[in-house]
């Protein structure tokens, strides 16, 4: 059986992975990874502070804020691991 920590973890991997994959996916559709980055938090925001709290189920929900820092800082590392891309 899976720990509530545990469970935690992993949740908070992937929220950071889509943060990453958003800004990522933003520069190699559109050239353009700000956009990425506006969508994602525009939709982590929309997600964990409105559509969580309402629907989703006391066994797994956890921290709006967190989840939405993980969201955030994934889009920000990405963010970043591209902009030292275009200086170096």
């Amino acid at each position: 059986m899976i720990t509530t920590k545990l469970f935690n973890q992993v949740a908070q991997g992937g929220h950071f992975c889509a943060g990453l994959a958003a800004v990522w996916g933003g520069a190699a559709l559109f050239g353009r990874p700000v956009i990425g980055a506006l969508l994602i938090t525009t939709w982590a925001a929309v997600k964990e502070f409105w559509y969580d709290k309402n629907f989703e189920t006391e066994e797994v929900r956890g921290s709006d804020l967190e989840d939405f820092l993980f969201y955030t800082g994934g889009a920000a590392v990405a963010l970043g691991a591209l902009w030292l891309q275009v200086r170096l």
